[in-house]
């Protein structure tokens, strides 16, 4: 009898445990952190340059997203440091400019704050465009403003994903352990479904905005010092893929046991010692796949920043769905660090500046070169459609 009932209890207690729930997968993918030499030729069938319309309405700074709904590209932008203008500016696919949504002021259908996110729901016509202090911005996909919500309070928001079935993802990188970092909310209502991660700031934080993308109508949640890649389901997260990278692995518990029981202060100070001296050997950013890879930006040990403003310890890693072949790189050997700003399932789009475009002439076709040589120093940049 007391045998069943521990047994009972045991069961119970493993049930309510955390609403971090993971159900594992057994999709392993075996990939080197060794770097590879490797051509744009190499990993992409074809490059298509989208010159973006450069305008007085039109003038692209600090891009936060871009999303592509019904061929049409969707753009967050804003000016930095300044901030005097936040918006989305909305292009065919030619890259003509057709209108802006959303504007920063004091007025009814304005927001007086910063906006770090949106998406899009093509069926509502609807855009949510996201504050960090806790508010959601609803327009027309015309620009026209519907209405406004509070998001639940206490947390400062980062990002925001859609989901099916009404509900939306919001991710905050600055919570501690004691808090949900990602959360489900009713998209109509922006009230709190269910929290889904929990995990110390400094981890949190590391995930640098990518913490989710969608393929094939599914989403996936992107942790940063974790191998796994979770899909996220109607409730829960489910292990999706697991990137082993065979004697570069490390273990991420123990990297969270050494943050336990310290100070948020002394956390930071744990955190940036292991980043630097290799206990954090490497963070996953942003990651993805389209038809024939998966990828993921890899961040090494701290170190040097570029003249850009780049880590100059950051890699791009690319897997071959079809082969299992890993290609691990900083830059191509055309001398182009590839860092997507968007995916989908054929291709990957990235914002490339009108200095850098001369790096994609050796492999572009005539048709795709003469929209290059037609830029000027001042254009906004090129939206650049790589096609594996």
């Amino acid at each position: 009898m007391n045998k069943c009932f521990y047994l009972l209890l045991l069961t119970w207690i493993l049930a309510a445990c955390s609403s971090q729930t993971k159900e594992t997968g057994d999709n392993v993918l075996k990939a080197t952190l060794k770097e590879t030499e490797v051509s744009l030729k190499d990993l992409f069938s074809r490059i298509e340059v989208i010159p973006l319309e450069t305008n007085d309405t039109a003038l692209m700074d600090h891009v936060h997203r871009i999303r592509k709904v019904n061929n049409k590209y969707y753009i967050l932008n804003e000016d930095y440091p300044g901030f005097t203008y936040i918006n989305i500016l909305v292009y065919d696919a030619e890259g003509n400019f057709l209108h802006t949504i959303g504007k920063k002021g004091q007025g009814p259908e304005e927001y007086p704050y910063l906006i770090y996110d949106m998406d899009i729901d093509a069926e509502k016509d609807l855009v949510y465009m996201m504050s960090p202090l806790g508010m959601l911005y609803l327009y027309r996909t015309d620009g026209s403003f519907v209405r406004k919500m509070n998001m639940p309070e206490g947390l400062a928001y980062h990002n925001l994903q859609l989901l099916d079935d009404n509900r939306l993802l919001s991710w905050s990188g600055s919570t501690d352990i004691e808090s949900d970092a990602m959360c489900i909310l009713d998209a109509d209502s922006a009230k709190l479904i269910k929290g889904l991660w929990r995990d110390h700031k400094t981890s949190n934080w590391a995930i640098s905005g990518g913490f989710s993308y969608v393929y094939q109508d599914k989403v996936y949640f992107t942790p940063s010092i974790d191998r796994q890649v979770y899909e996220v389901t109607s409730d829960s997260l489910r292990i999706a893929y697991e990137w082993d990278f065979g004697e570069d692995n490390y273990d991420a518990s123990s990297v969270r046991s050494r943050l336990e029981g310290l100070t948020p202060v002394d956390k930071e100070e744990e955190w940036k010692e292991m980043r630097k001296t290799g206990g954090v050997p490497y963070t996953l950013l942003k990651q993805g796949q389209t038809n024939k890879y998966y990828f993921t930006n890899v961040l090494g040990i701290l170190g040097e920043i570029d003249e850009k403003g780049y880590a100059k310890n950051y890699f791009s890693l690319y897997y071959e769905k079809a082969t299992g072949r890993s290609f691990y790189f900083k830059k191509t050997t055309e001398g182009l660090a590839i860092r997507p700003d968007m995916t989908t399932e054929e291709a990957l789009y990235q914002l490339i500046p009108t200095e850098d475009l001369e790096l994609l002439l050796p492999v572009l076709d005539e048709t795709e070169k003469a929209k290059v040589m037609k830029r000027v120093e001042d254009d906004n940049p090129c939206l650049v459609k790589f096609i594996p």
